[in-house]
């Protein structure tokens, strides 16, 4: 079983193990950071709990060992949009929507076809085939998102199906770092329409007093 540990530590590798209750699955440490947020909030809680000294160039970060040492960025109250550590039937089904309604933009394909070959998932070939423009129905590419989430968040154990935390965690920031790149460029195009200009002549009548 792997052991995940919240750390605080710094660029030079000074870091302190914070001991929470001691609980080391992702999950419990999740639902913990997600109570707050920011990195910052969590550290003003952890000073006033005395168990961090407050140096503010101290970095959060959770710390796993799989084949070689990883590190992972802890969720907080923003990530809750796709990953809610108490209710993972939610964040599946919220991550399954979204990832329906973006299987239109050409974009987010790409990154999903990335994703999913970078976690050697076999629906890779699927999103790319939509990717080079094969022509599919609603209904096809709704199976196609339902066996992506599947095969990715969902694992079975003597016919047992269960939620996969690990993976929805992985899939929820992958999906949360997008939606906060959608958000970012619809942002700066409304930025750039120009202004609404009045007309200058006699005033609609609907407008007058």
């Amino acid at each position: 079983m792997i052991k995940y540990n919240l750390y605080v530590g710094n660029e030079k590798m000074n870091f302190s193990l914070i001991g929470l209750d001691d609980f080391f699955a992702l999950q419990e440490i999740d639902s913990f950071t997600s109570r707050f947020k920011s990195e910052e909030e969590v550290k003003d809680f952890l000073v006033k709990a005395k168990m961090f000294n407050g140096n503010k160039n101290n970095k959060l970060f959770i710390e796993y060992s799989y084949k070689y040492l990883r590190k992972l960025d802890p969720v907080f109250e923003k990530h809750k949009k796709f990953i809610m550590p108490i209710d993972l039937e939610g964040s599946y089904y919220k991550i399954y929507d979204t990832m329906v309604n973006y299987f239109e933009d050409k974009d987010f394909l790409k990154k999903l076809y990335t994703f999913c070959k970078s976690h050697a998932n076999s629906n890779a070939y699927l999103v790319k085939n939509l990717i080079a423009g094969v022509e599919l129905e609603y209904g096809e590419k709704s199976q196609i998102v339902s066996d992506i989430c599947e095969s990715l968040m969902v694992k079975y154990k003597d016919g047992e199906r269960s939620y996969n935390y690990k993976s929805i965690r992985d899939l929820g920031m992958f999906m949360f770092n997008y939606y906060q790149l959608q958000k970012a460029t619809n942002s700066e195009l409304d930025e750039e329409k120009p202004l609404f200009i009045p007309y200058e002549g006699e005033q609609m009548s609907f407008l007058k007093k």
